[in-house]
Order: structure tokens, then sequence, then C-alpha cells
């Protein structure tokens, strides 16, 4: 691993033996240098068309991805084109499927934006593979439909390529049947997909049309309460934020028969973690929808808790009884996304619903104790990370925003103000304003909101020295938020007079505006007189008439200098006026502004409804014309198609025509056969008509001879008997013959006198 690192440093990896690099990527840790990582993700790169690659390179995304490797690292290298590139290669079938599934991850996590041709490859693979996968392979076929919304998910590019496809219909019948699926993860896709593709088509329609959308909604609320599955939840959630985004569907939402009962079921999950961050985000998106942000609020009134259950909470510390406590536990508990879509929930809650200021009393406790630590990091420094320094901005917002004098009290109670304000000094002393981002100053300026309302002697601690550079640094830049940051902060430090003092003793920072010089008479040290008493060298005495003259002409200097600081102090005091005035129009004009801003988010909240409506027609009116086009085009197609078939058929017509007219000859003839066979025919049925009476009447015959033959055989048979019984008696009477032979003969010879000795024996 090593003898790689070194050739990978030394940019040695084309002469590398890619054997060695295979085996070498087996062992690598991803917890070594930027530097190592980045040249592997060359050496893939540079050699992209090698197919025997793709494995390693598989298993090095999903280590990548799973080691949390920085997206701008791996976007340097066009890794979602080269697994693009070997999706549409014959050798990659067996990879297909993984190649799918780290495509979809890197374009989840990566800001991909597709060439033309790269995407039109990428949408012929797709469609090929849902439309040979739906019937054989429900993992491939999600896996492909998964793809195809991450990587066309914000590519408009995509998506027309995709709607202009030749097979864009069967590939919508396929999202359609991919919603019986009993995958939720699939059919969420499906719907995502049939969103993002089939929106303003027939079959977009037939999902999202009244009688459809209610069981939709019913589905996506009750797969984010109850779906154990994360990305199916994750997808359900983006598919909602992008549903409530057209105002038919909308309106649907809002009359959703259980909305509040769902609402109610996305509030008390609150306190699951896995599944907060999801729900948090379609809050929010539910507030900012008029019509949703009632119900919403609604349901937060009702289900907020009071005095015994709050009490309950505090003995117990069990956060998930009641929805605030849940979010205030996960806006301070880790300083992570889920925490900073809290935070902004809170303020919508606080902007919103005034009865939540109440509700966070008791749980100022845990926000001090929590923030307190937060605060004792901060000290080193502003955070680098945008996600660190948002989620600052909003609690600084939030405490901005707590007027209840009860919280103000807890907060003093609680807040550890000695860090805030130690916090605060510090990075008012460090602080250098014309190299301060847009990041560092509104963070600093929450840090001065902040601090207003709890630290009552902080302008006490700000030496007059630190404040001069500060305000002189503010003042003389140019940056509208510096000079915001200038004006929160005089007006926290309660250094409004401060200000003009400093600018009339103290020298500006920047010298390039103001340069003084001190009076060179002050630094003589020398007595003249004495000077001119002890030597009465004439070179000495030259010497001393060219120090007075020069004292003279200092002098002079100093009396005009004395006089352009009086006309300078006059020029302040009518500044200071101008100032006052300043201020007082500054106040009537941030009166006038806060109306504005008001009667600007209403005309905007407005506009942005109008907006949307008038954008969701144009982009139907514009799909439909695409539509149209297309049936034109096709109409011309078929025309064309059917005016070529017209003279196929005349020229059909013509040869059948001359057919016909051999055909009625030969129908003539036909018939004299017919007529003739006809005549046959007859004189064939009279034979057979003689034949059928000759029949009969042997069949009659037939039937007297059998009958006679009946009579026969029962003679026959009783014949027969009476033989068998003729034959019985014949032998019975052999035996009685017989016997009577044997008596004769024994009589015979006993009358003889001679007894034959076979008949004695017989006897």
């Amino acid at each position: 691993m090593n003898q790689l690192i070194i050739k990978l440093q030394n940019s040695s990896y084309n002469d590398m033996d890619l054997e060695d690099f295979k085996q070498s990527l087996k062992t690598y840790d991803f917890s070594l240098s930027h530097l190592t990582t980045h040249e592997i993700c060359r050496v893939f790169s540079q050699n992209a068309t090698k197919f025997e690659l793709l494995p390693e390179l598989l298993k090095f995304l999903e280590k990548a991805l799973e080691n949390r490797i920085s997206p701008q690292q791996l976007n340097q290298y066009d890794f979602p084109a080269l697994l693009i590139n070997f999706l549409s290669s014959k050798d990659s079938t067996k990879y297909t499927l993984k190649c799918l599934n780290i495509l979809s991850k890197l374009c989840y996590k990566l800001d991909v934006n597709l060439a033309e041709n790269l995407a039109e490859k990428f949408i012929n693979e797709a469609t090929e593979i849902i439309l040979k996968s739906y019937d054989n392979d429900d993992c491939l076929f999600t896996s492909a439909v998964s793809a195809l919304v991450a990587v066309s998910f914000e590519n408009e590019n995509c998506r027309r390529l995709l709607r202009n496809h030749s097979d864009f219909d069967r590939v919508c019948k396929r999202f359609v049947l991919s919603l019986q699926n009993a995958d939720d993860y699939a059919a969420v896709l499906g719907f995502l997909a049939i969103e993002r593709y089939c929106m303003h088509s027939d079959f977009g329609l037939s999902v999202y049309n009244k009688p459809n959308i209610n069981q939709t909604i019913e589905f996506l609320f009750n797969l984010i309460v109850f779906n154990s599955s994360i990305p199916a939840r994750k997808l359900a959630v983006d598919l909602f934020i992008q549903l409530i985004s057209y105002s038919n569907i909308v309106a649907e939402v809002g009359n959703f028969t259980f909305l509040e009962q769902s609402i109610k079921q996305l509030i008390e999950v609150l306190s699951i973690k896995d599944r907060a961050e999801g729900v948090i985000a379609l809050l929010i998106n539910f507030l900012d929808v008029d019509t949703l942000s009632k119900q919403v609020l609604k349901v937060f009134k009702s289900t907020t808790l009071r005095n015994k259950d709050i009490a309950e909470i505090l003995v117990t510390n069990d956060w998930s009884l009641e929805p605030i406590s849940a979010i205030v536990y996960w806006t301070f508990n880790e300083v992570d996304s889920l925490a900073l879509q809290s935070s902004s929930l809170i303020i919508k809650l606080l902007e919103d619903l005034p009865e939540s200021e109440e509700d966070l009393i008791d749980k100022i406790e845990f926000m001090c104790k929590q923030l307190n630590l937060k605060l004792k990091g901060l000290q080193t420094g502003f955070p680098k990370d945008d996600l660190e320094s948002n989620w600052f901005k909003n609690v600084f917002y939030i405490i901005s925003k707590l007027k209840n004098e009860i919280i103000v009290l807890k907060l003093k109670e609680n807040l550890d103000l000695i860090t805030l304000r130690e916090l605060i000094v510090d990075n008012i002393a460090n602080l250098n304003v014309f190299e301060v981002d847009k990041e560092q100053a509104e963070l600093f300026l929450g840090l001065c909101a902040t601090s207003s309302s709890l630290l009552k002697n902080l302008h006490e601690l700000v030496t007059d020295k630190i404040l001069s550079k500060i305000l002189s640094q503010c003042i003389y830049s140019r940056n509208p938020l510096i000079v915001c940051l200038c004006m929160e902060l005089s007006s926290t430090l309660k250094k409004r007079k401060f200000l003009i003092k400093t600018l009339g003793k103290q020298p500006l920072n920047n010298s390039n505006l103001q340069r003084t010089h001190p009076s060179q008479h002050q630094k003589m040290p020398i007595d003249l007189e004495s000077l001119r008493e002890d030597d009465a060298d004439s070179r000495i005495n030259d010497l001393i008439a060219i120090y007075e003259k020069r004292l003279e002409e200092l002098a002079l200097r100093e009396e005009q200098t004395r006089q352009a600081l009086e006309s300078r102090n006059s020029a302040l005091t009518e500044t200071d006026k101008l100032l006052n005035r300043y201020k007082i129009g500054m106040a009537e004009a941030d009166a006038e502004r806060k109306q504005l801003l008001s009667i600007i988010s209403k005309f905007e909240n407005e506009n942005r409804t109008k907006f949307r409506v008038k954008e969701e027609e144009v982009a139907k009116l514009n799909d439909d014309i695409a539509n149209i086009l297309k049936q034109k085009q096709n109409i011309e197609n078929e025309k064309a198609s059917l005016n070529k078939e017209l003279t196929e058929y005349k020229t059909v017509l013509k040869e059948n025509s001359s057919e016909i007219k051999r055909l009625k000859h030969a129908i003539t003839d036909l018939k004299g056969q017919i007529d003739k066979k006809e005549k046959l025919l007859n004189e064939s049925s009279k034979e057979n008509h003689r034949l059928e009476t000759a029949i009969s009447d042997l069949r009659t015959e037939l039937g007297k001879k059998e009958e006679s033959l009946k009579l026969t055989t029962e003679k026959k048979k009783a014949l027969e008997i009476e033989v068998d019984k003729s034959g019985t008696m014949i032998t019975e009477l052999r035996d009685q013959l017989g016997k009577y032979t044997q008596m004769a003969s024994l009589i015979n010879g006993l009358t003889s006198g001679k007894i034959d000795a076979s008949i004695l024996n017989t006897s």
C-alpha cells in the first residue's frame, strides 16, 4: 500500500500494473491523506474505457460514499458519466444492478449535470432496462426507476428527453403498474416518477386526479408515519413536498378527510430521531402553504400540553410526551441537519403561533445547558462550517424573538452570561471589518441582537480604543452589511455619542483616509535662552536663529490647526444634529420598512401563488403544444403512409377486377358442370331409393328369419337339456345294468358251483 501511495503521489500511475493497483485497493484506508484518494480517482478517470476496472470502481465508490468523502472531491471526476458508459456496454450485464444503485446514490449526493449525448444514452439504457425487467426482475426494475429519478430529479433536459422518447408511453404504463407493487419503496418510486415525468400527461392526471388523490395522500401519510424503511420514508417526504407545489393538488390535500388526524400522527413521531427530520421538513413546507398552515397550527395548539403534563415532562424527562419538547431537544441535542431543521421549525412557530413562546418557558434550562457548551466552542472563532453557522444564527434569532419577560428572566438565570459576554467582547476586539464575510457578519449581528436583552452592562466592558477602531472601519467601509453591523453594535453598546467623540479624538484606522502629524516644537527638549547665555559661538547663534524662525512657522501652523479643530468641532456639532435627524429618519424609515415588508411579503405570497399557478398553466400549455405538434407530425406521417397504402390498394384493385372477370367465366363453366352433376345426382337418388326399398324388404325377411332362428335355438336348448337328462338316465341305467350283470354272474356261479375270484373280490 505504501508503494501505491508513493507511485500515486509521484504521478507515475500511467506506468502502473492494473493488477497491482486492484490488489492494493483491497486494503486501502480512506482515513489516509486526501491526496491519495484524489490520485486514485484520477486512475479510475484515466482508465475509463477499461472494463476490468469496473468491479474495483464500484467497490471504491461504495466505500467512498460510506466513508463520507466530500462531494466536491468526487465531483472533480465525472463518475456518473463513467458509470453510464459502463451501463451501455454489453460486458457489464452482471454489474448492472450495482451500477444503478451506486449511480442513484451519487446523483442524490452530487450536483450532476449531464451533457446532451450522455443524457440521451442514459435515458435509452434506463428505459430499456425498465421495460425488460418489469416482468421478471423486481429488484432491477426498482433500481432502474430509482436511478432514472435520481439522475433527472433536477435536470429538465433528461425529463424532456424521456418525454420525447419513443417508448415513453410504455414506460409510463410500467410506472402506473408499479403502484400496485407490495413493496412500498417501489410504489413511492412509481409515484415520484409519475410526478416528475407524467404530471401533465394522461397517465399523471389519471393517478393524481380527484378520485385517486385521497388514496395517494393517505398512502404517503401512512408511509411517513409507520413505514420502517428509511429510503421509502425519505422518498415519500420528497414526493409530498413536490406535490404541494401544485396548486390543484394543494387544494385536494386541504380537503383531505383525515388531514387533521394525519398531521397529529406526524407531530406524534417528532420524538423518533430517524423520522423527525423528514417530518419537520414536511411540516415546514406545510407552514409555507396558507391552506395547510392553518391546520398545522391548529393541531399544534391542540396537542401542546399544559401545566400538569409539562410538570410530568420535567419530572420524568420524557421528551416524547409533547411536540415542542421534542423540537427543542433535537435543536440543542447535537449540531446536525436535524438541529438546523428543528430550529427553523421553532422560528416558523414563533412567527405564526405566539403561544409557542409560553411552551418554551419550561425548556429554557435544557436550551441554556446545551447552548452554553456550544458558546464555549464558539470562543475559538466563528465556525467555518455552514451548517453550524446557520444553526447559531437560527438560535440567536430565536432568543432575540423571545420577548416574554419570564423567558428573559429564565435565560438570565440559566445562560452562562459570562461566557456570552466574553465571547462578544473577544469578537469585538479581534474583529477586522474589512476581512469579515457575509456569514460572519450575519452571525455577529445575531450575537449583538441576543446580547441586547441579556447583557445590560456590555458597553462598560468594551474599551474606547477597541470600539473606536471598529466604528471607524464600519463607517468607512462601503459594505451595507458592515454598516448594518455598525448600527446594531452601537445600538447594543449604547455608544451613540461615543461615535462623534471617537471620530474627533482618535485617528482613523485607514491611513489613506486621514493622516495627522505631531507638533514638532513640542518634541524639542532644549532651553533656547540658556543655550544663548552659555555658548556665544556665532555658528550656534545662527542655528538658534534658524530654529526660532522654524518655531514661529510651527506656532503659526499650530494656530491654523487650532482654528481648523474649532471649525471641525462646530462641524461635528452639526454632524451630531444631522445624526439625530438621521436616526429619527431611520426610525421612521424602519417603521415604514416594516410596514412595506409586511405589504411586500403579503404581495409576494400572493404573487408566488399566482406565479405557481401561471407557471403550471404555462408548463401545461407547453406540454399541450408539444403534444399537439407531436400529434400533428404523427398525423402527417400517418397521412403519407395512408396515401402510399391507397396507391397500393388501387393497383391491387385493378388486378382483382381482371381476376374477377376470369373467375366469372370459370363460374359459368362450373354451372354447366353442376347441372350435369345434378342430373346424375337425381338419377343416383332414384337408384338409391330403389335400393333402400329392397334393403327394407331384405331387412323384413331377415327379421323373420331371425325370429325363426330364435325359436330354433330355444328348441335346440330344450333338446340339449333333454339329451343331458337322457344321458344321465342312460348312465344310471348302465350302472344298474352292470350291477345286475354282476349279480347274474354271481347267481350263475353259485348255481354252477364255480365262483369267479374277481366277482368275489368285487362283492
